[in-house]
Parts: structure tokens; C-alpha cells; sequence
């Protein structure tokens, strides 16, 4: 297990807040609710030219009567064992509770080294209140004001200084390897289709947490994995179930949607699990239209295929091209079995494949001779008297794949001849998993065809 820095204390003292303000971004989700953070969620913070992971954890709770909250203490415990570091989050407007008090004791007793950080210093009552807390815990105490971005620069400092230059070092160089580039690979899916379970199977490590109660999953854990042999690194990202709009009533779960659609954009490719018992519903249709509009990579991963022969598979892969989706026929369908480790090799070798499709690109020489070929083979639309006509086309970009094409007019290229281009490249160059973008120019004109560009987002 990596080593790194974790947060403990009671519930709602405000550890997401200085996780949110240590890391530099707001990646744990804060709410006035108690037991809001339920996995454990990982950042990176950086003081100069050093480095060291923080880990935030669930609250620990003094009465569990919640099944949910008990897995997550029990997970939250083994964390804080394994951790190099812990600091202890304490309220400085109220005086130390008994909750906070056992906490303390819990430490001590299993001889974790730990540092005291007092939250909430810009309150009137914090001073007297930290005064009071370093006489009973007998160590100095780092104040900070979290939303202030107040004391957490001294913090920072100090945890280095702790830490031994060589933890920092491993910590800081995770997930990076020569010559092996990083993908970022997010899973997505209707809430209890076994996103968790799959995560936790991919990064071999109990990690998510996974219950039958909708809704287990809130902040986006990700965890870094090395794959040699395959000549990947990958941060596998478990996101939050992703329920219609209409259908979202709570305010924390309105918040974990925000947060889910987040990770789309900023992911390299997309991991959509279906359950095979459930069936496709108009709310996996409405995430694949996301995922394509923000124009990532992605694969249809079947779960729960132990419940199928190879013929009911087949009969689910069909269904899914021919009735339900027959306009991402290029999208590769991946069966999954949490049970059965080589269906997520399956998993792994797909993702490597559209990649590679994901980030290539077509020399200018080879693509011009597929639009002159293309051309031969298709006629070419004739508008208002006026015949279309390619005369050249380059990749612009990769990941996505962006194509130019010069013509003579980009207004003359209707919808239906770019699909048949779009399908020839395919056909052509593969591409498997990729959404690509075609745009044309004018050759009086420097503008892409708006027409093209406003189909496309229908």
C-alpha cells in the first residue's frame, strides 16, 4: 500500500475543506452534512519543488448505527494505520469533544506519529480553544483557516519537514514512468451497476467502497496504476452514479452529478458499464451523447456476464448496434466479469487499442490520397447549380482526431455525405473507440461549415 499524509478527526470538522485547500483544487466534496466523504480520496500537494500525497478520509464516528458509515470507518482505520503521517483535525470553535478525545487515544495507543491542526482560526472563540487543546494533547498546534487559504502554507511546511526526502520522492514521482504516458481512464454508469466493484478489480485493492445502497460512491476516487507489459499508466477514476437531472432531489447528490460530469471532460477516455440484468434506458443514451460531445475516447463495458452464455452476450452485443445505438457501431463492447480476472485483461488490452487510435495520426500524403480515392467512388453533392469539390484535407490534431478539408465550397457538404466520409475513415484508418471531428473550409473562406458543426451537436 502507497505510503502518504492522511486527515483524521471526527465529522464535519472541516478535513475536506483543508484537503480542498492544501491540494489547490476542489476535489473532496464539502457539505454541512455529516458523513458527507465516505471513500478515501487522494490528492497531491506541492511546497516549492517538493511533494507529497494527502489522503482524506471519512469521519470517525463515536455511534455507528449505519452499515455504511461502519465500512467506511473500517476502512478509514486501515488507511490511517498504513499512513506515513497523520494530522489531526480539530474544531477550534468548540472545545475538544469526547469524540475527538478517543480519536486522540486511538493514535496513541497504536504509536501513529502525528502533527495537530486546529480548523476554522478565523472565529473569535478559536484562540481560547486551541490554548486549551495544547495543554491537554501536549503539542504544538498549526491554526489554519481553510477558506481563507490562512496558516495552510506553514502546515504544508512543516509536513515536509517530516517527512523522509525519499517517501516525498516516491510519493511525488507515482504513476509516472519513462517513456509510458499517463491515460487518464474515468468509469462511468447509472448508480449500482458495479462501477465500484470494477474499479476495485482493476486496481486490485479494496479502494471504493461497494454496497447494494444507491448512492455509496460521492467524491471521484482515482488511484494510479503501472501496466509494463503493456507500456501504460493509467488513473483509474471511479465516479459517482449518474441519475436524470429530474430524478436528483437531494442537494449532496446534485453535487456528486456536477462532479461526475466534471471528470468527463477532464479524462482521456470513458469506461461506460451497463449491466446486462438491467438493461439500456434512455440515461445511458444521455451519457454516451455527454461523453461524445466533450469528444473522449471510449468503450461499452457489458457487467455482470457471468450470468450469460457466449450466445446471450452475442444477442446483447447486437441488440445494442442494430436497435438501441446504431450510431456508435465503432464504439468496441467489452464483456466484464468481476469474478473472472480475464475479462479485465480484456478490459486493459481494449483500452490500450483505442488509445493508440486515440493519439495517432495520418500523414497528409496518405490522407489526400483516401479523399482522392473517396472522391472517385462518391459523387460528390450538387447544390444550387454548384458541384462540391475536396481539394486537399490534413489532421489538424490528435485525441481527439481532427480533421481539415479544404474545398470549394464548405457549404455544399450536407450532413449525409459527412457521415459517408466519416464512415470511409473508419473503414479506412479504424479508429476504433474515437470520435473525430471533420470540419471543412472555404477556399475564399478561412471559417469550418457551421452547418456540419451544428448537426453534429444534435
Amino acid at each position: 500500500m502507497e505510503q502518504f499524509v492522511a486527515l483524521v478527526g471526527r465529522p464535519n470538522v472541516g478535513k475536506s475543506t483543508l484537503f480542498n485547500c492544501l491540494i489547490g483544487k476542489k476535489k473532496s466534496i464539502t457539505h454541512e452534512r455529516a458523513g458527507t466523504t465516505l471513500d478515501v480520496i487522494y490528492g497531491e500537494v506541492k511546497v516549492g519543488k517538493k511533494r507529497f500525497r494527502v489522503g482524506d478520509a471519512p469521519g470517525v464516528f463515536e455511534n455507528l448505527s449505519d452499515s455504511l458509515n461502519k465500512m467506511a470507518e473500517e476502512r478509514a482505520l486501515k488507511l490511517f494505520a498504513a499512513a506515513k503521517l497523520l494530522i489531526f483535525v480539530i474544531d477550534s470553535t468548540v472545545p475538544m469533544t469526547r469524540e475527538d478525545r478517543n480519536i486522540l487515544a486511538w493514535i496513541r495507543k497504536n504509536n501513529l506519529p502525528f502533527i495537530v491542526c486546529a480548523t476554522k482560526a478565523d472565529a473569535k472563540t478559536s484562540e481560547e480553544n486551541v490554548k486549551e487543546a495544547k495543554r491537554l494533547i501536549g503539542k504544538d498546534i498549526y491554526s489554519v483557516a481553510a477558506m481563507q487559504k490562512q496558516g495552510t502554507d506553514v502546515l504544508a511546511k512543516a509536513i515536509i519537514k517530516l517527512l523522509e526526502s525519499k517517501v516525498a520522492s516516491k510519493d511525488s514521482d507515482e504513476g509516472e514512468d519513462a517513456g509510458m504516458k499517463q491515460i487518464k481512464v474515468a468509469i462511468l454508469g447509472r448508480p449500482n451497476v458495479g462501477k465500484s466493484s470494477l474499479f476495485n478489480q482493476l486496481i486490485g485493492e479494496d479502494r471504493s467502497l461497494v454496497s447494494e445502497i444507491p448512492g455509496t460512491t460521492r467524491d471521484s476516487i482515482d488511484s494510479v496504476r503501472k501496466y509494463p507489459k503493456l507500456g501504460m499508466v493509467i488513473r483509474w477514476i471511479d465516479t459517482a452514479g449518474l441519475r436524470r437531472r429530474n430524478r436528483i432531489s437531494d442537494e449532496l447528490e446534485y453535487i456528486t452529478h456536477i462532479k461526475s460530469h466534471n471528470i468527463i471532460e477532464e479524462c482521456d477516455m470513458a469506461v461506460l458499464l451497463l449491466g446486462t440484468d438491467q438493461g439500456i434506458v434512455r440515461q445511458d443514451e444521455t451519457i454516451i451523447r455527454h461523453i461524445l460531445e466533450q469528444k473522449k475516447a471510449l468503450i461499452i463495458a457489458l457487467s455482470k456476464t457471468d450470468l450469460l452464455n457466449k450466445t446471450g452476450i452475442k444477442k446483447w452485443q447486437k441488440n445494442i448496434y442494430e436497435k438501441v445505438l446504431p450510431y456508435i457501431t465503432w464504439v468496441p463492447l467489452v464483456p466484464v466479469s468481476i469474478s473472472n480476472g480475464d475479462a479485465v485483461q480484456d478490459l486493459l488490452g481494449t483500452i490500450r487499442k483505442v488509445y493508440h487510435e486515440y493519439t495517432k495520426k495520418i500523414p497528409t500524403k496518405t490522407l489526400n490520397k483516401f479523399f482522392t480515392d473517396f472522391q472517385a467512388m462518391h459523387t460528390a453533392p450538387f447544390v444550387k447549380g454548384k458541384r462540391a469539390k475536396m481539394y486537399y484535407g490534413v489532421q489538424m490534431s490528435a485525441a481527439p482526431p481532427e480533421f481539415m478539408v479544404f474545398a470549394n465550397d464548405a457549404d455544399l457538404f450536407r450532413f449525409a455525405y459527412l457521415r459517408t466520409i466519416e464512415n470511409e475513415l473508419r473503414e479506412r484508418f479504424s479508429f476504433l473507440g474515437c470520435p473525430l471531428v471533420i470540419n471543412f473550409r472555404s477556399k475564399k473562406d478561412s471559417s469550418p461549415n457551421p452547418y456540419y458543426r451544428e448537426r453534429r451537436r444534435r
